[in-house]
Protein backbone atom coordinates (compact mmCIF):
# COMPACT_ATOMS: atom_id res chain seq x y z
CA UNK A 1 0.00 0.00 0.00
CA UNK A 2 1.17 3.64 -0.47
CA UNK A 3 1.89 6.41 1.75
CA UNK A 4 -1.39 8.30 0.56
CA UNK A 5 -3.50 5.33 0.57
CA UNK A 6 -7.12 5.80 1.97
CA UNK A 7 -6.18 9.78 2.54
CA UNK A 8 -9.42 11.50 2.32
CA UNK A 9 -10.64 14.48 -0.29
CA UNK A 10 -13.22 16.83 0.69
CA UNK A 11 -15.38 19.24 -1.66
CA UNK A 12 -16.95 22.13 -0.63
CA UNK A 13 -19.99 22.61 -3.05
CA UNK A 14 -21.67 26.00 -4.04
CA UNK A 15 -25.51 25.97 -4.14
CA UNK A 16 -25.05 25.58 -7.99
CA UNK A 17 -23.08 21.98 -7.11
CA UNK A 18 -20.05 23.95 -8.39
CA UNK A 19 -16.72 22.81 -6.59
CA UNK A 20 -16.19 25.76 -4.68
CA UNK A 21 -13.19 24.21 -2.47
CA UNK A 22 -11.74 21.01 -2.17
CA UNK A 23 -9.27 19.49 0.20
CA UNK A 24 -7.03 16.90 -0.49
CA UNK A 25 -4.51 15.49 1.97
CA UNK A 26 -0.57 14.10 1.16
CA UNK A 27 2.06 12.28 3.13
CA UNK A 28 5.42 11.93 2.60
CA UNK A 29 6.47 9.99 5.12
CA UNK A 30 5.19 6.72 6.93
CA UNK A 31 3.84 7.77 10.33
CA UNK A 32 3.77 11.43 9.69
CA UNK A 33 0.53 13.56 9.98
CA UNK A 34 -0.98 14.24 6.73
CA UNK A 35 -0.67 17.79 4.86
CA UNK A 36 -3.78 19.69 3.89
CA UNK A 37 -3.41 20.84 0.13
CA UNK A 38 -5.90 23.08 -0.17
CA UNK A 39 -7.99 23.60 -4.26
CA UNK A 40 -10.18 26.84 -4.31
CA UNK A 41 -11.95 27.69 -7.37
CA UNK A 42 -14.49 31.10 -8.16
CA UNK A 43 -17.14 30.86 -10.62
CA UNK A 44 -19.36 33.53 -12.53
CA UNK A 45 -22.77 33.83 -12.67
CA UNK A 46 -22.82 31.76 -15.61
CA UNK A 47 -21.19 29.25 -13.57
CA UNK A 48 -17.79 29.47 -15.19
CA UNK A 49 -14.50 29.56 -13.64
CA UNK A 50 -12.76 32.89 -13.87
CA UNK A 51 -10.09 31.91 -10.92
CA UNK A 52 -8.22 28.91 -9.83
CA UNK A 53 -5.99 28.64 -6.83
CA UNK A 54 -3.90 25.14 -6.23
CA UNK A 55 -2.57 24.51 -2.77
CA UNK A 56 0.98 26.62 -3.44
CA UNK A 57 -0.60 29.82 -3.92
CA UNK A 58 -3.62 29.12 -2.02
CA UNK A 59 -1.31 28.65 1.07
CA UNK A 60 0.25 32.33 0.19
CA UNK A 61 -2.95 33.75 -0.24
CA UNK A 62 -4.34 33.20 3.02
CA UNK A 63 -1.29 35.38 4.37
CA UNK A 64 -0.91 37.93 1.30
CA UNK A 65 -4.48 38.62 -0.39
CA UNK A 66 -2.44 40.40 -3.43
CA UNK A 67 -1.62 36.68 -4.16
CA UNK A 68 -2.95 36.10 -8.18
CA UNK A 69 -4.56 33.04 -8.77
CA UNK A 70 -3.10 30.26 -10.50
CA UNK A 71 -5.65 30.86 -13.62
CA UNK A 72 -7.75 33.61 -14.21
CA UNK A 73 -10.30 33.72 -17.45
CA UNK A 74 -12.23 36.25 -19.13
CA UNK A 75 -15.22 35.09 -21.06
CA UNK A 76 -17.01 36.44 -24.01
CA UNK A 77 -20.86 37.01 -23.60
CA UNK A 78 -21.19 33.91 -25.75
CA UNK A 79 -19.00 32.18 -23.25
CA UNK A 80 -16.07 31.27 -25.50
CA UNK A 81 -12.89 32.49 -23.28
CA UNK A 82 -11.36 35.66 -24.47
CA UNK A 83 -8.27 35.81 -22.16
CA UNK A 84 -6.28 33.18 -19.44
CA UNK A 85 -4.07 34.46 -17.12
CA UNK A 86 -1.90 31.94 -16.16
CA UNK A 87 1.29 32.34 -13.67
CA UNK A 88 2.67 29.25 -15.31
CA UNK A 89 1.60 29.34 -18.83
CA UNK A 90 1.50 33.64 -18.67
CA UNK A 91 -1.08 34.98 -20.57
CA UNK A 92 -3.55 34.08 -23.94
CA UNK A 93 -5.76 36.06 -25.59
CA UNK A 94 -7.69 34.74 -28.20
CA UNK A 95 -10.55 36.30 -30.90
CA UNK A 96 -13.15 33.76 -32.12
CA UNK A 97 -15.34 34.73 -35.07
CA UNK A 98 -18.98 34.29 -35.52
CA UNK A 99 -18.94 30.67 -35.65
CA UNK A 100 -16.74 29.95 -32.98
CA UNK A 101 -13.80 29.30 -35.12
CA UNK A 102 -10.50 30.54 -33.57
CA UNK A 103 -8.89 34.33 -35.58
CA UNK A 104 -6.46 35.15 -33.75
CA UNK A 105 -4.54 34.63 -30.78
CA UNK A 106 -1.71 36.13 -28.84
CA UNK A 107 0.52 34.08 -25.52
CA UNK A 108 2.66 35.20 -23.18
CA UNK A 109 5.27 35.36 -25.32
CA UNK A 110 3.89 37.97 -27.72
CA UNK A 111 3.40 35.46 -30.43
CA UNK A 112 0.75 35.94 -32.80
CA UNK A 113 -1.34 33.37 -33.93
CA UNK A 114 -3.72 33.71 -36.88
CA UNK A 115 -6.18 30.65 -38.58
CA UNK A 116 -7.27 31.15 -42.40
CA UNK A 117 -10.33 29.51 -42.98
CA UNK A 118 -12.23 28.12 -46.41
CA UNK A 119 -15.91 28.73 -47.18
CA UNK A 120 -17.02 25.83 -45.57
CA UNK A 121 -15.04 27.40 -42.21
CA UNK A 122 -12.15 24.26 -42.58
CA UNK A 123 -8.77 25.65 -41.04
CA UNK A 124 -7.10 25.89 -44.71
CA UNK A 125 -3.51 27.52 -42.78
CA UNK A 126 -2.03 28.53 -39.65
CA UNK A 127 0.27 31.92 -39.58
CA UNK A 128 3.12 32.47 -36.46
CA UNK A 129 4.24 35.77 -36.11
CA UNK A 130 7.05 36.11 -32.55
CA UNK A 131 7.76 39.01 -31.40
CA UNK A 132 9.96 41.20 -33.53
CA UNK A 133 9.94 38.31 -36.27
CA UNK A 134 8.63 37.93 -39.25
CA UNK A 135 4.98 36.02 -40.23
CA UNK A 136 5.12 32.83 -41.37
CA UNK A 137 2.80 30.12 -42.14
CA UNK A 138 3.53 27.03 -39.81
CA UNK A 139 0.66 24.88 -40.96
CA UNK A 140 -1.04 24.01 -44.33
CA UNK A 141 -4.72 21.97 -44.62
CA UNK A 142 -5.55 20.95 -48.38
CA UNK A 143 -9.47 19.20 -48.86
CA UNK A 144 -10.69 17.18 -51.72
CA UNK A 145 -12.64 18.50 -54.56
CA UNK A 146 -13.65 16.48 -57.39
CA UNK A 147 -11.56 15.32 -59.98
CA UNK A 148 -8.59 15.37 -57.13
CA UNK A 149 -6.90 12.65 -55.85
CA UNK A 150 -7.84 8.76 -55.53
CA UNK A 151 -11.05 8.09 -57.28
CA UNK A 152 -11.63 5.22 -56.15
CA UNK A 153 -11.90 6.90 -52.60
CA UNK A 154 -14.72 9.71 -52.50
CA UNK A 155 -12.48 11.94 -50.64
CA UNK A 156 -14.46 14.82 -51.57
CA UNK A 157 -14.51 17.71 -48.45
CA UNK A 158 -12.30 15.46 -46.59
CA UNK A 159 -8.88 16.50 -45.53
CA UNK A 160 -6.06 14.91 -47.72
CA UNK A 161 -2.82 16.41 -46.94
CA UNK A 162 -1.61 18.43 -44.06
CA UNK A 163 1.55 20.45 -43.91
CA UNK A 164 3.11 21.61 -40.44
CA UNK A 165 7.04 21.63 -39.52
CA UNK A 166 7.02 18.20 -38.84
CA UNK A 167 6.49 17.14 -42.44
CA UNK A 168 3.47 15.99 -44.61
CA UNK A 169 0.71 13.95 -43.62
CA UNK A 170 -1.44 12.34 -46.36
Amino acid sequence: MGVDYRTPTLTASDPRGLAVRTVGYCRSLVGSPAQRRINRSRFDMAGRAVKQWDPRLWALQENDESTPANLSAIYSLSGATLLTDSVDAGMQIGLSGLAGEGLLGWDGRGTQQENLYDDSLRPVAVFEQGHGLPRRCTERMTYGYPGQGDQDHNQHGQLIRHDDPAGTLV
